[in-house]
């Protein structure tokens, strides 16, 4: 038997555009709908694990679609996917938020955790200048708000108090992250993204949500795994962000684990 690994989210969206019916059942397995029979696939960490001989058969008539799975979705067998986030000084992180400070013109990348049960909170960590916060609101777009208001506050307020001590010189963070391993594991998170921009009709079906038109919570939830299966509460902090942190001039949001795609946000016509 010859494994292979085959990307979840590319394989979905290859089958997706060739209009055959897919069905996700608890994350764990993938049914599709080929020839008029069901087809059971395991999802396991972010891939569909199969057999070679397998994709041959369901798509012998179809060598097109073959050749395409097996060119975009297969992944080598030892890849580790980031199931599990990025670890840093004791704290795993799954999320990252990327966006100017439109005051400064710098960019900053602020790393954030999902809800931890022993604490009570959801972390965050800056990695510009290490700056550490916590939140402890219950929801995740409250709490990722937070976090990002919070890293702001606090880095503008340091770069005001430095200019007025030492007028004309550059703040050196001596506090931010150094890791290498860890900010390269962090930028191949980054790319490994697919753009939602970029994906025509996902950005069509998300623009309301990124726009704070519609409640991403009321997205039933199998169009939810459908298409934002990874993280769609965490979207709304998205608007808030941009219409309520004055600074903030354009953000970038992705998953630091498996899947998922980068959803950006630029704030128009207000600088």
């Amino acid at each position: 038997m010859n494994l292979v690994y085959l990307d979840c989210d590319a394989f979905v969206r290859c089958i997706k555009q060739k209009g055959y019916e897919i069905y996700i059942h608890r994350g764990s397995h993938l049914f599709l709908y080929l020839s008029k029979k069901f087809h059971v696939f395991q999802i396991y960490r972010g891939y569909i694990v199969t057999d070679s001989s397998d994709l041959q058969e369901l798509f012998r008539k179809d060598r097109q679609m073959l050749n395409t799975l097996l060119n975009e979705c297969t992944q080598p067998q030892n890849r580790t996917p980031h199931e599990d986030g990025l670890a840093y000084g004791g704290i795993t992180y799954h999320y990252a938020f990327e966006f100017k400070l439109a005051s400064i013109g710098k960019t900053i990348n602020v790393v954030t955790s999902n809800f931890n049960d022993n604490t009570n909170d959801f972390s965050g960590l800056c990695l510009e200048n290490g700056f550490k916060v916590i939140s402890i609101k219950k929801t995740m777009d409250d709490a990722f708000f937070e976090i990002v208001r919070s890293v702001v506050d606090g880095y503008l307020s340091v770069e005001r108090l430095y200019k007025m001590e030492h007028p004309g010189e550059e703040l050196d963070q001596l506090l931010r992250v150094k890791d290498k391993d860890f900010l390269k594991k962090f930028e191949g998170c980054k790319k490994s993204k697919e753009s939602v921009t970029l994906n025509k009709m996902l950005n069509e079906k998300m623009r309301p949500y990124l726009d704070g038109q519609s409640d991403v919570r009321k997205i039933p939830q199998k169009t939810q795994i459908d298409f934002i299966k990874n993280y769609p509460i965490a979207l709304c902090s998205l608007p808030r962000i941009c219409s309520e942190i004055i600074n903030v001039e354009w953000i970038t949001f992705f998953t630091i684990f498996k899947g998922g795609f980068r959803f950006e946000q630029h704030v128009n016509n207000r600088y």
